[in-house]
């Protein structure tokens, strides 16, 4: 192999690793928002205990207000 196509092969494989990272960095920034999300759920969900053993449809219902306003939640801290 030529000096120029090792150095090539070279580049690549660092664009690659520089890739892989951006990725893994994208990935952390938005697991970190979806965990401040649940948290947000959680504390709700602590402070109104009695979700827990009402009706499933009663919680599902309350569960789908809380993810719109999670949702918007998370658009106004983005």
């Amino acid at each position: 192999m030529t000096t120029k196509i090792k150095n090539i092969t070279e580049i690549r494989q660092f664009d690659a690793v520089r890739d892989e990272s951006y990725r893994a960095l994208q990935f952390t920034v938005r697991a970190a928002k979806h965990r401040r999300a649940a948290d947000e759920v959680e504390k709700v969900m602590r402070r109104y205990l009695e979700l827990a053993v009402q009706s499933n449809n009663k919680v599902m219902l309350r569960m789908g207000v809380l993810s719109i306003i999670l949702f918007i939640w998370e658009k106004k801290s983005a």
